[in-house]
């Protein structure tokens, strides 16, 4: 089982292994893991690994304000 953490920044190697899993998800799908913290969602008959994020501060300021982000 694999947990997505509140607050953990993700880049280079981290976000390789997310889409390998998700290509694996796709080739073996009655083996796909369980993943903590994400959603999967089909999108043009592929499975796709979705998760929320935080923008940084200055992209909040118009979230304040109303705006969509």
């Amino acid at each position: 089982m694999l947990c997505v953490v509140p607050g953990e920044i993700w880049g280079g190697a981290v976000l390789r292994y997310f889409s390998a899993l998700e290509e694996g998800i796709n080739l073996l799908p009655g083996f796909a893991p369980e993943l903590q913290g994400v959603y999967i969602e089909e999108h043009d008959g592929r499975k796709q690994v979705w998760c929320y994020v935080i923008k940084p501060r200055d992209a909040q300021s118009t979230l304040l304000k109303g705006e969509k982000l």
